[in-house]
């Protein structure tokens, strides 16, 4: 028999909104819109190199109903490409672009074949001894154990099964739609089977049978962070010899990584040296992209005196998202999609680092009329238990005093706001005492 090798690949979702976009004007908001088309144009790029001798598409090719033609003519620019050069498509539709979903069809392309959504059927390749076995969905919620009905293997070829499915404790987090065990797909007799629709790729079984996830062609947020082995995305680029599946390698189509990652802070004492960390950390990340822009998700954590500052006056983000663009790596761009903070104040200066924040804080309220009176509105129940208690409490005998409309009157016309400098006076004085037992 002949030696060959053929693409699987699956859930491109091609022109999919990537989400997080809208949230930050520092995004480069075009570049990640045209990633799933470029991981595309990276497929079928390998598909040329590599001289496969077909590809196998196993669902999600859309991400629902195109919202331009340009979508749909991408794509077939894409697939036309593979036929201009003898490689075959084999394309079962999953529920993103079930026959329910996308509303038209483009013209047939030579060398492109889709499975029917009516029933299973099968494609062979009589010079390559291979018959392709799938199945279309229909509609987008299809419960149905597809594979269930699958044809036996042809004996003594090569056999492909496709299906766009939720393997039973393999969902992930994915729409249970077409489920079926291992079981169900090992008593087919097939070689290998081409499964789509959960988004991580893996391995679920080798080598009798070969049962494999692609995964999501192009990561397009959080949490599609790639395999278990480089935290890529892309396709599998597999080798038959003798008629039988001898190498299954990862084949990385993925032109930006969306990352996570920590910056621990403990005993910084300076925005100069917070930005330094970020940095180390963030160009760390982006030399391990294999070359691929990096979309990052940036926790600090730790414990530090710029604690308060930090949840205070948030402004140091923007500069921090601007310095991060500043970060490249062989002509790679990384960019800033969050920034969390789980960072803690040293114990022995708690009290200290409180007064500044406090102060502001307390300052705006006594300014703002409007927050004063959302602020009288909430402490107005506790308004007469505060005045039948100032004989016992000596701390509460300078309350005003009256009915609860003169209190109104006498709170929102200055009394009110001298309280709250009081308050703020009283509380100061307090932290810094505590602030200086703490230190001693």
């Amino acid at each position: 028999m002949t030696s060959f090798r053929f693409i699987h690949a699956a859930d491109i979702h091609l022109d999919s909104p990537l989400r997080g976009l809208a949230r930050h004007d520092g995004l480069p908001a075009e570049a990640m819109r045209l990633a799933t088309r470029q991981a595309l144009a990276k497929l079928v790029d390998s598909a040329i190199k590599h001289q496969v001798a077909f590809m196998v598409l196993a669902g999600d090719l859309y991400d629902g109903h195109w919202k331009d033609l340009s979508t749909a003519l991408f794509m077939s620019d894409q697939l036309r490409r593979l036929s201009e050069r003898g490689i075959s498509a084999f394309i079962a539709h999953g529920n993103h672009d079930a026959g329910s979903v996308i509303n038209h069809r483009l013209p047939s392309i030579k060398n492109v074949h889709r499975f029917p959504a009516d029933k299973p059927a099968t494609f062979t390749l009589d010079s390559l001894r291979v018959a392709l076995h799938g199945q279309s969905f229909k509609e987008r919620h299809v419960t149905d154990n597809l594979a269930a009905h699958y044809p036996p293997a042809q004996l003594g070829w090569l056999n492909i099964g496709v299906l766009h499915t939720a393997m039973v404790g393999r969902e992930n987090g994915h729409e249970p739609y077409a489920p079926c065990t291992l079981s169900d797909l090992a008593s087919h007799g097939y070689d290998y089977w081409a499964l789509g629709h959960v988004h991580k790729a893996q391995i679920v079984n080798h080598p009798d049978p070969w049962v494999v996830y692609a995964g999501v062609l192009q990561g397009r947020h959080a949490r599609e962070t790639g395999d278990e082995w480089t935290g890529g995305n892309g396709g599998w680029l597999v080798s038959v010899e003798s008629g039988q599946i001898s190498a299954c390698e990862r084949l990385y189509c993925d032109v930006l990584r969306w990352r996570s990652l920590e910056c621990d802070l403990t005993g910084c004492a300076s925005m100069e040296e917070l930005y330094e960390r970020a940095t180390i950390a963030l160009e760390s990340v982006l030399s391990k992209a294999q070359g691929r822009h990096v979309v990052a998700r940036l926790n600090f954590t730790g414990t530090t005196t710029l604690h308060n500052q930090l949840h205070a006056d948030q402004d140091w983000q923007q500069e921090l998202r601007l310095q991060a663009r500043q970060c490249s790596y062989e002509g790679q761009w990384l960019a800033l999609e969050k920034i969390t903070l789980h960072t803690h104040l040293p114990s022995s200066n708690t009290a200290k680092a409180l007064q500044p924040g406090l102060a502001m804080a307390l300052g705006r309220l006594a300014q703002d009329p409007g927050q004063l009176e959302q602020c009288w509105e909430l402490l107005r129940p506790l308004s007469k238990k505060l005045q039948s208690a100032g004989d016992a409490i000596p701390q509460l005998a300078g309350l005003p005093t009256g009915t609860p409309g003169e209190m109104d009157t006498i709170m929102l016309e200055g009394d009110f706001k001298r309280l709250v400098h009081e308050a703020t006076e009283e509380l100061l004085a307090q932290l810094a005492m505590a602030g200086g037992t703490a230190e001693t």
